[in-house]
């Protein structure tokens, strides 16, 4: 249990660290992070099959594996329009 405890709250840092670039920054850079966070989250597990979706289903965030994260690529997709 400390050990899910500890990436719980790793994974906290992570996205506090990818909401601040976010809000600081035009470039894409916080996108490295995404990774570390479905990992550290427990979104993603290593070696486990991702199940099928269907082809629709492409615009959902689920697809993306962005669901947690939806707040942060807006605010992304936002400051990127504003800078074009």
């Amino acid at each position: 249990m400390p050990v899910m405890f500890f990436c719980r709250k790793v994974a906290e840092a992570v996205l506090f660290v990818m909401e601040a670039m976010v809000g600081g920054y035009v470039e894409c850079r916080w996108l490295f992070a995404v990774p570390l966070y479905h990992f550290l989250s427990n979104t993603v597990k290593v070696f486990t099959r991702t199940p099928e979706i269907g082809s629709a289903s492409h615009r959902q965030d689920q697809w993306w594996g962005i669901a947690d994260i939806v707040t942060i690529v807006e605010r992304f997709k936002v400051l990127q329009k504003e800078n074009m």
